[in-house]
């Protein structure tokens, strides 16, 4: 069975975004099935761990450990430093799909780094109120034919998806414009502006001809956390925004969330 690797990159501690923090998303990718109604996926869940020479332990040996997706939360308070980029760039160059979001105190320098993709965090420090933790946005599909991450059953565009007060915003990497387009974008309810919510690139040849896995990247952590969906299961105490219930009570914000979630894995995998 095909594996998928949910990690934080900060060591587990209790006032953290510690990978616990993202149950949800966990049940979430566990419970995605097959027509038989067999488990699509072994989701497994680990936060930033550490060894003797300062560097994750897991990142390595991605591939040998059966991880065929990594899903990567770049958060507050980032251990990722550039051995891991050069091990997650290793992986992706083996065929690995990752999926990326990062927030916007990331450790821009350090991403830069990811091939080919690496650019689309350069506008992170700017930020954009899309509304309250707890609260859905209306997110807006764009380009020429929508994107199957953001398609329901009957072909239709998802609406919505948990907002957040601080988004990012990514922008698409130079030279990619032809084949890592931009697939929705929010709203900024404080200035009005649009800004690129999410990015996917298909497998594609690097400059030494090699083909690099799928990739998803989202501009924003939080928006797959416990919090964001369901703010009583609670935050980090460094996190003090408002909270709202509109992903509570209105059903079709969960249901197009939980596809949308869904749909990045199956998308990485070649299902859809």
């Amino acid at each position: 069975m095909p594996r998928i690797l949910l990690k934080t990159t900060t060591p587990y501690a209790r006032d953290e975004w510690h990978i616990r923090r993202f149950s949800l998303l966990h049940l979430q990718l566990s419970t995605i099935t097959d027509s038989l109604g067999e488990p699509l996926f072994e989701v497994l869940a680990h936060d930033y761990r550490e060894n003797e020479q300062g560097n994750d332990e897991d990142l390595p040996d991605l591939l040998e450990e059966g991880i065929e997706q990594l899903w990567l939360l770049v958060v507050n308070n980032s251990r990722l430093n550039w051995s891991d980029i050069e091990a997650i760039n290793r992986f992706r160059q083996r065929g690995g799909a990752l999926f990326l979001a990062c927030h916007a105190q990331a450790h821009r320098t350090v991403l830069n780094d990811l091939e080919m993709i690496g650019s689309a965090f350069s506008e992170l420090h700017q930020t954009f109120y899309s509304g309250m933790a707890g609260d859905y946005q209306r997110i807006q599909a764009q380009g020429s034919h929508l994107h199957p991450l953001l398609q329901d059953a009957e072909g239709h565009c998802l609406h919505y998806l948990p907002a957040h007060s601080e988004e990012s915003a990514l922008q698409i990497p130079s030279g990619c414009e032809d084949f890592m387009p931009v697939m929705a974008s929010g709203h900024c309810q404080h200035s009005g502006k649009s800004f690129n919510l999410m990015l996917a690139c298909d497998a594609i040849a690097n400059a030494d001809g090699v083909i690099l896995g799928r990739t998803v990247l989202d501009a924003s952590f939080r928006r797959f956390s416990d919090y964001h969906l369901d703010p009583s299961f609670g935050a980090p105490s460094f996190i003090s925004s408002t909270v709202g219930d509109t992903m509570l009570s209105h059903p079709q914000a969960r249901q197009d969330t939980h596809l949308y979630f869904s749909h990045i894995a199956l998308w990485l995998a070649g299902e859809i």
